[in-house]
């Protein structure tokens, strides 16, 4: 096993040693997220006491959090608190299965469906952290690394970069850093959480790019292994995580309309710079319903053909056990205009679902109803 040098990944790897030390340091002084936390912790204060609190959490802060060394540290001290309590300020029902087919001393490659920028891999942890599996490292594209506190959040928290935003000519040499490291650290040190393709599905359409597969196996030649065994080193193993209700259906809906519009004008859809950062905060604090997480089995075949076939088994697992909520089958049966599923919701449940999409111009009502039918339709394929 070879041993992962500092340089060959200073620049995507999570914050360690002095980097993390130092980037937590900046983070304990930085005022404007003392305040997100005293808003969060004393939500009903008087206006014109929100610096004497500031002062008070951050002498907590430091206090509390000034001498941890290390991300686990870190997630043992506040990740497990903080889910928590987005879980009870956002969801009536948290519920997984599978996570009894894991193994705390084994590293693995979750690869799960992507419908919430921030919350798919904390959600996906919970579980894990309860049963005192160590956090396992998340894959952040650098697109969102808009400021220096950005960063430093992401990369004390065991976050390491995907490169996007590169020249065509460089696109190869990144792709083989990230394939090495993901290897690297699945052999000796982490998990990894890694969405199943770049970018939400913002359809409701949870599908495998092959392309991510391709990716991890670009380093195979430096290992001496068939792509079979390669592919089973990884131990990739699929995560569904179905939300009853997503916090940013019609910020999706919105801009799907919007891209189809840009796009009959032979235009293109330039992304505004605050999008991503209203997703992440009405993600996190959006009212989510039931939550459930299913995780499966690492993938191990003997024979694996290509990359599209480890794909395809991924997707068969996520689009099998995602969670059908009343409100997927009820939006099919409205997109489809039939009764097909009526016995899976209310008349009332209807009405308050509905509601959701009440100040909705009914183009873009139509495109959250079909985000929503979506899991529906691709559960049948695999049905029959």
């Amino acid at each position: 096993m070879s041993d992962m040098t500092v340089d060959e990944f200073y620049d995507i790897r999570p914050y360690e040693g002095k980097d993390f030390t130092d980037a937590l340091g900046r983070l304990l002084e930085n005022r404007d997220l003392i305040s997100a936390f005293r808003k969060q912790v004393f939500p009903n204060i008087p206006k014109f006491m929100g610096q004497p609190f500031d002062r008070l959490c951050h002498i907590y802060l430091k206090s509390y959090l000034g001498k941890v060394q290390t991300p686990n540290e870190l997630h043992k001290k506040i990740l497990v608190k903080l889910i928590d309590f987005v879980i009870k300020s956002t969801m009536t029902g948290y519920s997984e299965t599978g996570s009894e087919n894991l193994t705390g001393d084994k590293n693995y490659l979750y690869i799960s469906n992507h419908r919430d920028i921030a919350m798919d891999p904390v959600i996906i942890v919970y579980k894990l952290l309860k049963k005192g599996f160590p956090c396992f490292q998340v894959a952040f594209g650098d697109n969102l690394l808009g400021n220096q506190t950005v960063s430093d959040a992401i990369r004390v928290n065991k976050a390491f970069i995907v490169k996007r935003d590169v020249a065509p000519m460089e696109q190869m040499k990144t792709s083989m850093q990230l394939s090495r490291y993901i290897r690297e650290t699945i052999q000796n040190k982490d998990s990894i959480w890694i969405a199943q393709r770049e970018g939400r599905a913002k359809d409701g359409d949870d599908k495998t790019n092959p392309a991510i597969i391709k990716m991890f196996a670009l380093c195979n030649r430096q290992t001496g292994l068939t792509f079979s065994q390669f592919i089973n080193s990884l131990n990739i193993t699929p995560v569904a995580v179905s939300y009853e209700f997503d916090p940013c259906d019609r910020l999706k809906a919105r801009e799907a309309v919007r891209r189809a519009e840009k796009a009959a004008r032979d235009e293109s859809y330039v992304k505004r710079s605050s999008e991503d950062k209203i997703s992440i905060v009405l993600g996190i604090k959006g009212k989510k319903g039931r939550v459930h997480v299913s995780y499966g089995q690492p993938l191990c075949r003997e024979s694996w053909k290509n990359a599209r076939e480890v794909a395809e088994a991924i997707d068969q697992f996520v689009l099998t056990n995602y969670k059908l909520w009343p409100c997927n089958y009820l939006s099919y049966d409205m997109v489809n205009e039939t009764d097909k599923y009526s016995s899976h919701y209310t008349a009332k449940y209807k009405k308050d679902f509905l509601k959701r999409f009440r100040r909705l111009p009914e183009n873009v009502r139509k495109v959250a109803l079909q985000m929503y039918a979506k899991p529906v339709e691709n559960a049948e394929k695999y049905a029959y």
